[in-house]
């Protein structure tokens, strides 16, 4: 089993019927085939309770290969420690 194959299950069970929402506030290309992209995103899970928001600041790295854009890297704040 893949990585991805293993993770989209997971996900698909784990946040069914949730929702997650992204807002873009800043865009750099360092390069013409890379962009620096910094965001806001929320993430409302579904559960038995309810749900519960989870709101956290991200970058991502995306880097143009051919005609399409590929995220290269990302770092989630607010899920992870943030290096500033």
């Amino acid at each position: 089993v893949s990585l991805d194959a293993g993770m989209s299950g997971s996900f698909k069970r784990s946040f069914k019927d949730s929702t997650h929402k992204t807002k873009i506030t800043r865009i750099h290309f360092p390069k013409k085939n890379i962009a620096v992209v910094d965001g806001e995103a929320t993430l409302t899970l579904a559960h038995a309770e309810g749900s519960s928001e989870l709101n956290h600041r991200y970058t991502d790295v995306i880097v143009k290969e051919g005609e399409r854009w590929l995220i290269s890297d990302t770092r989630a704040y607010g899920l992870m420690e943030s290096p500033l």
